[in-house]
C-alpha cells in the first residue's frame, strides 16, 4: 500500500477516476516520488485513460506537477506519449524539460523520428532536449541531423549535439567533431574533444588541457578523468595544477588521473593530497600512491591511517602500503 502525504492507495484511485490526477503529481512530488512503482503498475492497468490524464497534467501551472506527470509518461514507456513529451521539451521549466529528455531517452526507437523532427524545427530551448534524447538512445539514424545541429547558432544546441555524437560513437561524426575543436566557444571545443575520446589522437589534448580553465566544474571534473586515460605526459602538470582546484570533485578525478598517469612527478603533490580537506580526495589521493607504488610515499600513507573521518580513507592508505609492499618484493625477486 502506497502512502503520498496521507493517500493510500484507494485514494489514489480515487483521484485518477473522479479526473483529478493532480493532487496525486504533487503528492509524488511531495515525498521524493515514494511510491512510484506502485503507482506505475495502476497506471498501466489504465494506459489509455492514465495517458490521457497524465498529458493533461502538463498544462498545469506547478512545475513540480508537470515534472511528475512527464516522469511517469517516461517510465510508462508508451509510444503515445511522444508528442507530449516533445512538446515539453519547451517547458519553461528546466526540470520538466530535463525529465522529458530522460523519458524519451526511455522509449526508445519509436522516439527517434520525433525527435528528428524537433531537431530541425523546434526552439532552441526544444533542440538541446532533443540532441540529448537522441544521445541517450543512440540511434544511428540521428547521425546526420545531430552533424548539422554542431552548427546552430544556440552554443548549448552545439554542446548537446556534440554531448550525443559521442555517445553514438559513429565513425562518419569523427570529421565534424575534429571541425568543431576549433569552434569559438571554449566548452562547445572541449565537449567535442570529450566525443572524440573512444578515437584518440593526440589532437585533442591541448585542447582538453585549455578546458581545465572553464568555471563548469562538471566538464572540468569530466576532462582531468579522461586525460588520465589518456596517459599523455604534457599533462601531468595540469592534472597537478588540478588538485588545487576549488571543487572537490575535480581535485578527485585529479588524484586518481594521476595515478592512472604512472609519473612519479604525481608523487609529491598526492602525498600532500592525503590531508586534503574533503575525505573524496585523500582516498582518491591513497589509491592512486597505491597504483604509483614508490616507496617514498609509505609515510604519508602510514599518517593516513590514522585519517578518523571516515573509514575509505584508512581502507585505501592500507591497499595502497600493500601495494607497495607487493611491489618492493616482486623488485627483490628479481634481483636475487
Amino acid at each position: 500500500m502506497v502512502v503520498t502525504r496521507g493517500l493510500t492507495m484507494p485514494d489514489v484511485g480515487s483521484l485518477i477516476r473522479r479526473g483529478d490526477i493532480t493532487e496525486l503529481l504533487r503528492a509524488l512530488a511531495a515525498n521524493d516520488y515514494a511510491g512510484i512503482p506502485e503507482v506505475l503498475a495502476w497506471l498501466r492497468g489504465r494506459p489509455d485513460s492514465s495517458i490521457e490524464s497524465l498529458a493533461g497534467a502538463l498544462k498545469e501551472r506547478d512545475p513540480k506537477v508537470r515534472a511528475t506527470a512527464v516522469l511517469l509518461l517516461g517510465e510508462m514507456r508508451d509510444p503515445r506519449s511522444i508528442e507530449h513529451l516533445a512538446t515539453a521539451l519547451s517547458d519553461q521549466s528546466w526540470h520538466v524539460c530535463f525529465y522529458a529528455t530522460l523519458a524519451l531517452g526511455m522509449i526508445g526507437e519509436p522516439a527517434v523520428e520525433p525527435l528528428l523532427r524537433v531537431l530541425s524545427e523546434g526552439a532552441s530551448e526544444a533542440k538541446r532536449g532533443a540532441a540529448r534524447a537522441l544521445g541517450e538512445i543512440r540511434d544511428i539514424r540521428a547521425v546526420n541531423a545531430l552533424i548539422g545541429a554542431l552548427h546552430d547558432s544556440d552554443r548549448h544546441v552545439r554542446l548537446s549535439a556534440a554531448w550525443a555524437l559521442g555517445e553514438i560513437r559513429s565513425k562518419e561524426s569523427v570529421p565534424a567533431l575534429i571541425q568543431m575543436l576549433g569552434d569559438p566557444d571554449p566548452e562547445v571545443r572541449c565537449r567535442s574533444a570529450l566525443s572524440l575520446m573512444w578515437k584518440g589522437g593526440p589532437r585533442i589534448i591541448p585542447v582538453l588541457m585549455e578546458g581545465l580553465s572553464l568555471k563548469n566544474s562538471g566538464l572540468r571534473s569530466e576532462i582531468v578523468s579522461s586525460l588520465g586515460k589518456l596517459r599523455a605526459e604534457e599533462a601531468v602538470p595540469s592534472l597537478i595544477d588540478a588538485l588545487k582546484d576549488k571543487n572537490w570533485s575535480v581535485r578527485e578525478k585529479a588524484a586518481l588521473a594521476l595515478g592512472e598517469m604512472g609519473d612519479i612527478r604525481g608523487i609529491e603533490p598526492l602525498t600532500h593530497a592525503l590531508k586534503d580537506e574533503s575525505w573524496h580526495v585523500r582516498e582518491g589521493a591513497a589509491h592512486a600512491l597505491g597504483k604509483l607504488g614508490e616507496e617514498c610515499a609509505i609515510d604519508a600513507l602510514k599518517e593516513a591511517l590514522n585519517d578518523l573521518e571516515v573509514r575509505n580513507v584508512q581502507e585505501a592508505a592500507r591497499q595502497a602500503l600493500e601495494a607497495i609492499e607487493r611491489r618492493r618484493g616482486k623488485r627483490e625477486g628479481m634481483q636475487a
